[in-house]
């Protein structure tokens, strides 16, 4: 009779192929098989058994090899029940796991954007600054430069105010002596005149 894979053991998932309940796995499937292809070859002999040894005495051999045979069927499923129990937990572990994961990579996803609109932000507000200093910088130095051409001014003009007083000065002074020489030269004249007048007088 050619070989079937028991059903329950027919197909494994592939997301725990190569791990060690996969391997416990097909080693029981294997142990299986072997018993099913034992209990087939055993068929045969059992049924001439009765014939070489008489009807009463294969009869007790078949029931004790049959019931051995069902109680390891039945520890076999009872281990391959306990098996696929132990994988499906392990792939709801997993993909709670992939959830918690994604999850998290949606997090970290979302914080980074956080962070680089941040960034930005600050890095507009640091431009923005930076263009508001150079600005005050600007009128900083135009308002300096306003003040040294006004005290330029004001200087020279303040020369040019002394260099005036000092020539009205000069000025005033000669003034004053010709006032002073031609009130000397009245003087004179005026003595001058009386004395001839006493002259004449006489």
């Amino acid at each position: 009779r050619p070989r079937t894979r028991t059903p329950a053991l027919a197909q494994m998932d592939s997301s725990t192929r190569g791990t060690p309940l996969t391997q416990n796995l097909a080693t029981l499937q294997r142990t299986h098989e072997v018993y099913r292809r034992a209990r087939e070859l055993a068929g045969g002999s059992e049924a001439a058994e009765p014939a070489a040894n008489g009807e009463e005495g294969g009869m007790p051999q078949r029931a004790a090899s049959s019931g051995l045979r069902d109680h390891m069927e039945r520890e076999l499923a009872a281990s391959v029940r306990q098996l696929r129990s132990v994988q499906a937990g392990q792939q709801v572990a997993a993909q709670h796991a992939a959830a918690e994961a994604a999850k998290l990579q949606s997090t970290i996803r979302a914080e980074r954007e956080k962070a680089a609109q941040q960034a930005a932000h600050s890095q507009e507000e640091l431009k923005q600054e930076r263009s508001r200093v150079s600005r005050l910088q600007s009128e900083k130095q135009a308002l300096e430069m306003q003040t040294a051409v006004a005290e330029q001014k004001a200087q020279t003009q303040a020369a040019s105010a002394k260099r005036e007083l000092s020539a009205l000065q000069a000025e005033l002074l000669e003034a004053s002596s010709e006032a002073e020489a031609v009130g000397q030269e009245r003087d004179e004249l005026i003595a001058a005149m009386e004395a001839r007048h006493d002259n004449t007088a006489v």
